[in-house]
């Protein structure tokens, strides 16, 4: 059983003070703590763990038979996210695009309140002031790997010039 998860159910909205103190044990000062979810990061295989959205970065820890995964996205790196389906039909993917590289988180059990809560962070982040909807628009647009998908509304598609992608990974090699 990882021992970061929630204890209760999936990304429980109550303050885990256990799991605060662990979150900030292995990241640092991450900021406030939104709300966790059980995912996958895809690599050369898929890596089991938990993302954790913070005010100020997207955290994912994982530890599978002692290879360990950490990555620390700040909002400031993030030039797109979007929302991809596994096998061309199972809505449970989200990607996160920086200048530098390109993450893919697979396997949510609620890829939508996921994809919702990072559109709010990073908007929050970068003081842009979104108006309140229940649904998520869909963008007529390619993102920048030639696919159609939803974005994340206002966000540049194009890699910022001279930013840095600071997410820490450690354990292996990064694919």
């Amino acid at each position: 059983m990882d021992p970061l998860a929630s204890g209760g159910a999936e990304g429980d909205d109550a303050a885990n003070p256990w799991r605060d103190e662990i979150v900030r044990t292995i990241f640092g000062d991450v900021g406030l703590i939104r709300k966790d979810f059980s995912c996958a990061i895809e690599r050369k295989i898929l890596l089991h763990g938990r993302m954790y959205i913070t005010d100020r970065f997207i955290c994912f820890y994982s530890n599978l038979f002692g290879f360990e995964k950490k990555i620390k996205i700040p909002y400031s790196h993030i030039t797109c996210v979007t929302k991809e389906n596994t096998a061309i039909v199972i809505p449970n993917a989200i990607a996160i695009i920086t200048s530098k590289r390109e993450y893919i988180f697979r396997s949510f059990w609620d890829r939508d309140e996921c994809f919702t809560l990072l559109r709010e962070c990073h908007d929050a982040s970068r003081g842009v002031v979104a108006p309140h909807s229940s649904h998520v628009e869909n963008s007529s647009s390619p993102d920048p790997r030639g696919r159609r998908a939803s974005s994340v509304p206002g966000s540049p598609v194009l890699g910022k010039q001279g930013s840095t992608d600071s997410a820490a990974s450690s354990g292996g090699a990064s694919s």
